[in-house]
């Protein structure tokens, strides 16, 4: 008998064990998925925070100390600036009274090379980063206006409370506006889609690869894979200096260096089979981005790379991989174990947390480097702790 009550006994004990842990197990999962919820939201707002903009910068820092400063340009891509081919026109205020002059790109010029392009035709497509905005107005603005309406494979940018100087540009212009984060005023992250239309690089994406990127409320989709609205792009094509080891030059100049050709016949065979990326590289477009001062015209080309690879996709593996870090935090949450004990509850707290923050950098640095995606340790981790911390006083 007394066998019999020991032996009943410890089977309840197991079986109590056992619901004990599978209910633990059902909480950690619910609260795993529920802190990806959390991160998605924070994604498809478009902002990033300065916890995941000071990663990248350390990201970087790190990257710049293991390889060489110079950025080789690729031989498919052709950077032509246009800070040196401008004209001076006419400026009036909103009842039409002269304020002076003021310059702008030398559309003369612009529409030349772009009849040059035209003339080639084996370009793989043109990304021309000039504003044409109405009230800035020279005698060539409707042949290039219909040039530009009339190629194939070209995308120019339109701006958020900013009007075209032509609807004839309309068919050809795509939102140019970047994201920053919460606290700069510099690059940091580059949105998919503005007003539910797909933005510049996407646009550039969608032509080349024969894609259709949708946006809606609470997702995005890349045909039938799910994708983030926004990017980090790497900026892997960024410190770009004028010349290369050899000598020969990165970035050309629309005029002196392009146009030139055109007299012995030379300009269209550069232009076979490359990427023109045409905008300004030194002057007035410049942004400040985690990898330093980057060309606007070239953060968008890199967001197309980055789209290119497919960096902008939803992996399934990225999502098991947060989830099984998620579930193995949340287990310690509800179970309340600690790495060190001190005396002071402060001090408990303060280690605990700061035991999440190491551990969660870890894995950001993992998350970025495998997947292309970041999220903020200051707020997860401080999730975990407060949860872990009214687990406690539950108890």
């Amino acid at each position: 008998t007394d066998f019999l009550a020991r032996n009943n006994y410890i089977c309840s004990r197991k079986m109590k064990i056992t619901s004990k842990h599978i209910l633990t197990g059902i909480y950690a999962s619910g609260l795993a998925l529920l802190m990806l919820l959390v991160l998605y939201v924070m994604d498809i707002t478009g902002f990033s925070t300065e916890g995941e903009v000071k990663l990248l910068k350390y990201i970087n820092i790190a990257e710049q100390i293991l390889k060489s400063d110079d950025t080789p340009v690729p031989e498919d891509v052709l950077l032509i600036n246009v800070n040196y081919d401008k004209t001076l026109v006419p400026v009036h205020d909103e009842f039409g009274v002269p304020m002076g002059r003021t310059d702008i790109t030398d559309r003369e010029k612009l529409l030349q090379f772009l009849q040059a392009a035209e003339k080639n035709g084996n370009y793989k497509y043109i990304l021309l980063d000039i504003f044409f905005e109405k009230g800035y107005s020279t005698p060539f603005d409707s042949l290039l206006f219909h040039q530009i309406a009339g190629m194939p494979r070209i995308v120019i940018p339109k701006h958020r409370g900013r009007i075209l100087a032509d609807s004839i540009l309309l068919p050809k212009a795509a939102y140019a506006d970047y994201r920053t984060d919460i606290e700069e005023s510099g690059f940091v992250k580059y949105p998919l889609f503005v007003k539910n239309e797909a933005t510049l690089a996407a646009v550039m994406y969608e032509d080349l690869y024969d894609r259709k990127l949708e946006s809606h409320l609470l997702y995005a989709k890349d045909g039938r894979k799910l994708m983030h609205k926004s990017i980090f792009p790497t900026l892997d094509l960024s410190n770009i200096q004028d010349y290369g080891k050899d000598r020969s030059k990165n970035i050309l100049n629309l005029s002196e260096d392009l146009l030139s050709l055109g007299q012995y016949g030379m300009l269209e065979e550069m232009l076979d089979g490359k990427y023109l990326i045409i905008g300004a590289f030194h002057e007035k477009d410049i942004h400040a981005t985690f990898r330093g001062d980057v060309p606007g015209c070239l953060i968008h080309f890199n967001v197309f790379l980055s789209l290119a690879k497919g960096k902008h996709c939803i992996r399934a593996i990225s999502v098991i991989f947060l989830w099984s870090v998620f579930f193995l935090m949340s287990i310690n949450c509800l179970t309340g174990k600690n790495l060190f004990n001190p005396k002071s509850r402060l001090l408990t707290i303060l280690l605990s947390w700061l035991n999440y923050s190491i551990i969660l950098a870890v894995i950001c640095v993992i998350s970025y480097i495998c997947f292309h995606s970041v999220f903020n340790i200051l707020i997860v981790a401080t999730a975990f702790e407060l949860l872990k911390q009214l687990i406690h006083l539950k108890k």
